[in-house]
């Protein structure tokens, strides 16, 4: 007869503390290929060739056994770490290019589950001990055997993540058969084959036991008949006639010196005894209860025997007082949204347009990616609903497409000179503006991770690319941020040792990831979107004063052309006006401008840039924004003027400085510089002045 010896297995509670129960999904474990010590090896090799394949026989049994046996239970998913290299190369057959990608039921590479714990079971003893015995019967001189297979493991249990071991448990299992061989019978094989299939089977399902008691202990289902439900099944080993103790959780113990976590304390409310046991559950009589078991909450731990004043015959009646208050079971809290409030479904998207920019943060991405994450936002909001108007595709020239084909410009830099200069000089709220958007989303590319790691065991180098992006949706009027976030994205693929260059396809595929977590994002927050109203705009004026340059007053007298002691500033006009970096107009307007604190431009050929900050409301009306000439301006201005100095007041001129002035006022014409007439009221009028004939 087959005889068990289990060893009462109880784990520190601090494995309650990471069982099942506090995870949602169930926990996912990998179970290592059984193996025995160095030193078992050795002893069941001297014992016999024999001895030792009955080892090896019953623990590559075992193994297969336990992965099947932890699948059954139900309570994990299970990883066959001893068969990673048999996926791997399946992963690889289908990647060889014979296989069609596009079928979804094509396996993917890098993809593997990954997982929180490692079982490892060890075998650190074992014995095959054999006795005969010859007795007379009936039938003559009959040759009994009686084979015995005594094994003692130990199970370790680790937590992957912190390299922590949670905890660890002896396993002990003898299996016991007899065989008569009748005189004069024959009998071929070994009487070890059905010994070692059923002694495989017993120590991989208390191997079973053992990691479920460990990490998802059993726990009550149900309670209704006076019948107890939990979820053991028949894979786990579990017989009729099972002795368990209930328990109810407690508080949690923490170590006074070290702050550490050692599991919790339980209450012992009662004892069960298994009276059906099914595939994924089992069922159980209570002979003491002493209150109301909680469902999800009341453990059960396996015992050996029951207390001295109780039998497995007897069986409480009830009633019984109600579970704890701690033990009853939650009521899901209604769906809420982030705020709080119920969930509503979103809105319809609201028609409003938006302009994408992207910039490039990451010193490992070359800059030319940016027009493709720009394609790919923009074609995912479109796709999404969304408007979108791209600045490529409305101000760009056509050449900045492709350099070739259709679209092949002439490659002169100066001939797309203007759209490097809008990218110079204006911001994107600003040129969102004037591509009429309603909103602007500003994306960055942030980073690049690069990780290579090498497994020489299985003679593989993969290449793990991470990409960070992150994005802000604003208002177009205001500038204001409406919206934002970050997305990230990872792949991982097969490469060499040697891997020292950025794959741009790779790359390309975490824009799109990426750019589809933003659109998605986007388009959410767009379909609540509503564009607020912009400042209103005002024609301002804008008058370019020419710094420390003045003309001398030069009338016509009955005596000829005569120098008067009056002097005039200077203005340039026809300069061309910019604001926020979008040429809006020249010298002296009146120009549109909107209300608030805008960037304004000034350029003219004689003079330097004026870049400058100015205030605009409703009371402008005019801006008067001093402006110097340029070093080559200047020189021309000196060389044209030099004949001032000879001149006095009141003085008649000679032809010689006749002509020398209208000289001037004819470059001033051709110069577009006019003489600053807002403080003179009488210029010309009486009394002709050379400058005002030389400048109409």
């Amino acid at each position: 007869m087959p005889r068990h010896i289990i060893t009462g297995l109880v784990l520190s509670s601090m494995l309650a503390g990471t069982a099942i129960a506090q995870h949602q999904a169930k926990p996912r474990i990998a179970v290592q290929s059984i193996s025995a010590t160095p030193a078992v090896m050795s002893r069941a090799a001297s014992d016999g060739s024999g001895v030792k394949n009955v080892l090896e026989q019953i623990m590559q049994g075992a193994d297969s056994s336990l992965i099947d046996s932890l699948h059954k239970t139900g309570r994990f998913e299970v990883v066959a770490a001893s068969d990673v290299e048999h996926v791997l190369t399946a992963q690889d057959v289908q990647a060889s290019g014979f296989y069609d990608t596009s079928d979804p039921q094509t396996a993917r590479a890098f993809q593997l589950a990954g997982f929180n714990f490692i079982a490892s079971v060890t075998v650190t003893n074992f014995q095959l001990i054999d006795r005969v015995a010859v007795i007379p019967d009936a039938f003559g001189d009959s040759t009994y055997t009686i084979e015995t297979i005594q094994l003692s493991a130990m199970l370790k249990i680790y937590d992957v993540t912190r390299g922590t071991v949670l905890g660890t448990a002896p396993i002990n299992s003898e299996f016991q058969e007899e065989t008569r061989l009748i005189e004069g019978a024959a009998q071929e094989g070994s009487y070890s084959n059905r010994l070692i299939a059923l002694a495989s089977q017993d120590f991989a399902a208390e191997s079973a036991t053992t990691i479920l008691d460990s990490l998802a202990p059993p726990k009550v289902i149900g309670f209704e008949g006076n019948t107890i439900f939990f979820n053991r099944g028949a894979s786990t080993g579990l017989k009729t006639g099972d002795l368990y103790e209930l328990r109810d959780p407690g508080t949690a113990m923490i170590d006074p010196e070290t702050g550490e976590r050692l599991g919790m304390t339980s209450v012992p409310i009662g004892w069960a005894i298994v009276t059906n046991v099914g595939r994924r559950h089992a069922e159980a009589a209570p002979i003491e209860l002493q209150r109301t078991p909680g469902i999800s909450h009341t453990f059960l731990r396996a015992a050996p025997a029951l207390p001295p004043h109780l039998s497995p015959s007897d069986r409480a009646t009830g009633p019984y007082p109600a579970a704890a208050e701690h033990a009853r079971p939650a009521v899901p809290a209604a769906i809420t949204s982030l705020a709080g409030q119920p969930a509503t479904p979103a809105s319809q998207p609201t028609g409003a347009v938006v302009a994408v920019f992207v910039s490039n943060a990451s010193g490992d991405i070359p800059d030319d990616r940016v027009n493709v994450f720009t394609s790919q936002l923009s074609s995912g909001l479109a796709s999404r609903g969304v408007r979108v108007v791209s600045r490529q595709d409305v101000l760009n020239a056509a050449s900045s497409l492709a350099p070739e084909g259709p679209n092949q410009g002439t490659g002169t830099p100066a001939d797309t000179m203007a759209q490097r200069l809008l990218s110079d000089r204006a911001s994107a709220v600003a040129i969102a503006q004037r591509l009429g958007a309603s909103a602007v989303l500003s994306a960055t590319i942030d980073s690049l991770a690069v990780d290579v790691t090498s497994t020489p065991s299985l003679n593989r180098t993969v290449a793990d690319y991470s990409l960070a992006t992150s994005w802000t949706l604003l208002e177009s009027s205001t500038g204001a941020s409406v919206g934002g976030g970050q997305a990230k994205s990872s792949e991982r693929f097969k490469t060499s040792p040697d891997h020292d260059r950025i794959e741009l396809n790779m790359v390309d595929r975490l824009l799109r990831a990426d750019a589809d977590q933003i659109t998605a994002a986007v388009s959410e927050r767009m379909a609540t979107y509503q564009a607020q109203a912009g400042p209103a705009s005002h024609p301002v004026r804008i008058e370019a004063i020419l710094q420390n340059m003045m003309v001398p007053e030069i009338e016509q007298s009955s005596e000829g052309w005569t120098i008067s002691g009056r002097t005039y500033p200077l203005t340039a006009s026809d300069a061309t006006i910019s604001v926020d970096g979008v040429l809006v107009g020249s010298t002296p307007g009146p120009v549109s401008i909107r209300e608030g604190t805008r960037r304004v431009q000034i350029e003219h050929p004689l003079c330097g840039p004026v870049d400058r900050y100015v205030q605009v409301d409703e009371f402008t009306g005019l801006l008067r924004i001093p402006i110097t000439l340029s070093p080559e301006g200047q020189s021309q201005w000196e060389a044209r003027t030099a004949f001032f100095e000879s001149l006095k007041d009141n003085e008649v001129l000679r032809e010689v400085a006749i002509e020398e002035a209208e000289a001037l006022a004819e470059f001033m014409r051709k110069s577009r510089i006019n003489i600053d007439t807002s403080n003179v009221q009488n210029l010309g009028i009486g009394q002709p002045s050379i400058w005002v004939q030389g400048t109409d």
